[in-house]
């Protein structure tokens, strides 16, 4: 089947009217948590745990372990241990 839309040789200006409350909130939810002079990243996920507990319920959070990104493939045994743990507090 054929498509009746044509290709767009145009670019135009797209705008979407956001209230300043919800700017303002948004803006309120993506702040770190503060940070001494020249502190960068050296809290790691300790920062970003609490950035993560401002606006969420954290239910499970397990510390850093082996496995990589593909912990499921890598490591199973821990990964099917990970999800007992978390299901085993909801």
């Amino acid at each position: 089947m054929a498509s009746s839309v044509g290709v767009v040789t145009e670019i135009r200006d797209f705008r979407i009217a956001v209230p300043q409350t919800d700017l303002a909130d948004l803006a309120d939810r993506a702040r770190w948590v503060e940070q001494s002079p020249g502190d960068g990243w050296r809290r790691g996920v300790p920062g970003i745990r609490r950035l993560a507990e401002r606006h969420n319920d954290i239910a499970h959070w397990p510390d850093a372990r082996p496995g990589g990104h593909f912990v499921a493939l890598e490591v199973p045994e821990l990964f099917a241990g990970e999800v007992r743990a978390f299901f085993g507090k909801l």
